[in-house]
């Protein structure tokens, strides 16, 4: 039984890791997409 439920343990710990490393470099794209077009100010401003 112990057994087993550190194998459950294991793998949900295993799609957490999966998971967090995905939203993390799906926002850190977005942002690198925002933040890497930036319109021209006009000089008169």
């Amino acid at each position: 039984m112990k057994a087993m439920v550190e194998r459950i343990f294991q793998w949900f710990g295993g799609v957490v890791a999966v998971l967090a490393r995905r939203t993390a470099t799906a926002s850190v794209n977005s942002t690198c997409f925002y933040t890497a077009y930036q319109p021209d100010v006009p000089e008169n401003i």
